[in-house]
């Protein structure tokens, strides 16, 4: 932990904390697209993985990061990229506090599959059709009693 109480980041690009996350792990959790750009100017790894197998673009979609979302995506991040549980980007965005419809919408332009399951068999969209979200369904081209 920082001094302020917040979790200190990595210095540099390439570096990583104990957790293996990289500075760019933190700059998507922390929403700062200015420190995202920069990061992967200075030769970041859009692809990198922690610990338990986030990616940035996890955390950005998480968060409900529009413009990370489509900074990671335009930089070359995966939207098929498994965690260790087995969970990709998409599934990550449906903890998204703002921008979820946003967010789902630019991971499946960019290739997210709904579909996918997880380590337990579990997939997005069966989350979907439990939370009997018809937008979402809608968005990801599924059909809730699928």
């Amino acid at each position: 932990m920082g001094e302020d109480g917040g979790v200190t980041s990595p210095s540099g690009p390439a570096r990583r904390d104990a957790m293996g996350r990289s500075a760019l792990h933190y700059a998507a959790v922390d929403a700062d697209n200015v420190t995202v750009r920069r990061l992967l100017d200075e030769g970041a790894d859009v692809r990198a993985v922690d610990g338990r197998g986030f990616t940035p673009l996890h955390f950005a979609a998480q968060q409900g990061n529009l413009e990370g979302v489509r900074v990671l995506l335009a930089a070359g991040a995966d939207p098929r990229a498994q965690n260790a549980l087995g969970n990709d980007p998409l599934r990550s965005a449906m903890q998204a506090p703002q921008d979820l419809e946003l967010v789902i919408n630019e991971l499946m332009a960019h290739g997210a599959d709904p579909e996918s399951p997880n380590a337990h068999g579990s997939s997005t969209a069966t989350m979907v059709r439990l939370m009997e979200r018809q937008d979402l369904a809608d968005l990801m081209g599924i059909r809730l009693s699928g």
